[in-house]
């Protein structure tokens, strides 16, 4: 009777713990690394996406590849970066920075943690003034989990 027992409690725990595990892995893993850049104008909008312990990776900048230099005037982020829905906000406080040609205006890291599996859109957009004008890059990139 007491192995009987011991059998049932060492299988419960067994059955527990495969469905805890089930719980805290990632949904998805990301099929494959995405790199994609879009040009407007005088401005390439940089784009890599990797798959980490943390989740999806996304890096992003903006590269100068004009003649002249020029200032650029943006709030934060450089680059607003969102998964599945287009949710762009930019908040804060006017920044400004020099740009002459091939530089690279890195915007910061984002982790996003990993979707369902399928199929899903990340959206980009750069906006920022240059002369007073403003500069506007957006982006689709569509993602495959498995």
């Amino acid at each position: 009777m007491k192995k009987i027992l011991l059998l049932s409690f060492v299988l419960l725990c067994c059955f527990f713990v495969m469905l805890l595990w089930q719980f805290i892995k990632p949904e998805a893993k990301l099929a494959e690394s995405k790199i994609a850049e879009k040009q407007v104008d005088d401005f390439i909008l940089h784009m890599r996406v990797n798959e980490t312990e943390k989740g999806i990776q996304v890096l992003q900048s903006i590269q100068y590849v004009g003649k002249e230099i020029v200032e650029i005037k943006h709030q934060s982020p450089l680059v607003s970066v969102s998964l599945l829905n287009r949710n762009h906000d930019y908040t804060g406080s006017t920044v400004s920075k020099a740009l002459k040609k091939g530089d690279v205006y890195p915007g910061e890291e984002i982790i996003f943690p990993s979707p369902k599996k399928g199929e899903c859109n990340l959206y980009l957009q750069a906006r920022f003034n240059v002369n007073g004008e403003e500069v506007s890059i957006d982006h689709v990139e569509k993602l495959f989990f498995e």
